[in-house]
């Protein structure tokens, strides 16, 4: 994982253990999504940290506005589709 369990709770403020499972389960399905919809390999990408941050945005989105509909997530999913964007387009970039 390239986000850690203890940076994604850090990001989502989680203190306890008792959604570890479930925090570490959505960050492998946010990195599958990651590299499945934008065609990267994480272990070779450039843009590490665009990586993490597009994931951590993912995870937020499972974890809280799946299950809250009352959160206003408009920014934060224009802020991800900006980043897995970005991330797609770099590894269509020729190099010299």
């Amino acid at each position: 994982m390239i986000v850690t369990l203890e940076e994604m709770k850090d990001y989502l403020g989680e203190d306890g253990t008792n959604n570890d499972s479930v925090i570490a389960y959505l960050i492998i399905s946010a990195q599958q999504e990651l590299e499945t919809s934008t065609g990267i390999n994480l272990s070779s990408t450039t843009l590490i940290e665009t990586a993490k941050r597009a994931i951590r945005i993912m995870v937020w989105l499972s974890f809280y506005a799946d299950r809250d509909a009352a959160k206003n997530t408009q920014y934060i999913v224009a802020e991800r589709d900006r980043l897995l964007t970005k991330l797609e387009w770099s590894s269509k970039v020729e190099t010299t």
